[in-house]
């Protein structure tokens, strides 16, 4: 059950709406925090699988393993195991996709703890809770600033020499700073999707990103194809 509760711990640094960007950290600097907080329940997760497991084996119960608030257990670890490999693995290959698994198996997995331990008596159940609504907070801060911020909002590409593209939006979101990151919404390049980056400057507001694959491939294309063109 310790590993349960350590969940809580760790769940404020993996927001992506971080109480840390307060002090202007980048979204690099914030991710390496999310990366290792996602490690730290990983290897919480093992332990306390592990150990629980060889508990009940060596107590002539291996049985138990078998009961259905244990097997959600089971799903829950192997879901936040799935989150640990979809960002080593499939990240670097393909960004889309991995947000999707991403967002996917934490929902699977914080769902499965909750069952895992139903027991009011325990607080578990309320530990869990408490992560859940952290989380669908951060969704709804993060939709509420984007909806705002879209309001009469117009945004130009230029593209660069080096294949980056230069993004330069009408107006900044409230509080926003060089160095600090934002997540951009560009319908006409992906209508349900938002990326993260760094702002380089607010006089105008500018980013400066380079193109790999997916969205900044996309993004790179379309202004090649419409250099300095204004889309609202």
């Amino acid at each position: 059950m310790d590993g349960d509760w350590k969940l809580c711990s760790c769940r404020p640094v993996e927001l992506e709406e971080h109480p840390l960007a307060f002090f202007s950290w980048s979204y690099e600097r914030l991710n390496i925090l999310h990366r290792y907080a996602g490690w730290v329940t990983v290897i919480q997760v093992l332990v306390h699988l592990s150990t629980y497991c060889a508990y009940f084996v060596a107590d002539g119960r291996p049985t138990r393993l078998l009961e259905r608030e244990e097997i959600y257990g089971m799903v829950a670890g192997c879901s936040f195991f799935f989150l640990a490999f979809s960002g080593i693995v499939i990240r670097p290959w393909w960004y889309e996709l991995f947000y999707v698994t991403h967002i996917f198996f934490w929902i699977v997995g914080i769902i499965m703890l909750g069952l895992h331990q139903p027991e009011l008596s325990k607080n578990i159940l309320q530990v869990v809770a408490a992560c859940g609504g952290v989380w669908v907070l951060d969704r709804l801060l993060r939709i509420g600033r984007l909806l705002i911020s879209s309001v009469s909002n117009e945004v130009t590409l230029y593209p660069l020499s080096d294949g980056a593209t230069r993004v330069c939006l009408k107006k900044p979101p409230m509080g926003a700073a060089a160095g600090k990151h934002c997540f951009l919404w560009i319908p006409k390049i992906r209508q349900f999707e938002t990326h993260p980056f760094t702002i380089a400057s607010l006089h105008p507001m500018e980013f400066v990103i380079a193109a790999r694959d997916g969205f900044t491939a996309d993004l790179h294309r379309w202004a090649v194809t419409h250099p300095g063109i204004t889309q609202s």
